[in-house]
């Protein structure tokens, strides 16, 4: 069991995460680029690929995050539920792996910023998150994806 703090390199954790779950991967992020997303894509699209992130017109509009590349996850088979004021940024890859950290789906927060986090392989971590999310969105699958506030 590995447990690392990193304060670069998001690009090659995530994307090391999507080629070692073949099933499903959850990713809680506020903002989303579609450049970003088009790499994610292109590492392998996941069989179940969930997302939670923030809809707020005002970050559309304002270049933060973009709807282009909601729309090219949605293409892709991955289910979006959108929460007003979502700030959190984990990213759980299936029961192998995952990723807390500062870092957004963005180019920036992936190769030029100082994004703080860690990334572990233990089984507890998992567990925890995985209620903790519960708790937090209600994410299961009787409930459809969708706007919530």
């Amino acid at each position: 069991m590995s447990f690392k703090l990193l304060d670069s390199g998001w690009a090659d954790e995530i994307d090391a995460g999507v080629r070692a779950t073949p099933g499903s991967i959850l990713i809680v992020c506020p903002f989303i680029k579609r450049r970003t997303a088009e790499r994610l894509l292109s590492v392998r699209p996941p069989a179940d690929f969930r997302i939670v992130t923030r809809f707020d017109l005002n970050a559309f509009n304002a270049g933060v995050s973009d709807l282009d590349a909601l729309e090219l996850l949605l293409q892709s088979g991955a289910k979006i539920r959108g929460i007003v004021g979502v700030h959190s940024k984990m990213y759980v890859f299936g029961s192998t792996r995952a990723i807390v950290t500062s870092a957004n789906l963005t180019e920036s927060a992936m190769f030029k910023n100082k994004e703080f986090g860690f990334t572990t392989d233990d089984p507890r971590y998992f567990l925890a998150m995985s209620q903790l999310l519960q708790e937090f969105v209600g994410l299961d699958e009787k409930r459809p994806y969708s706007v919530s506030h």
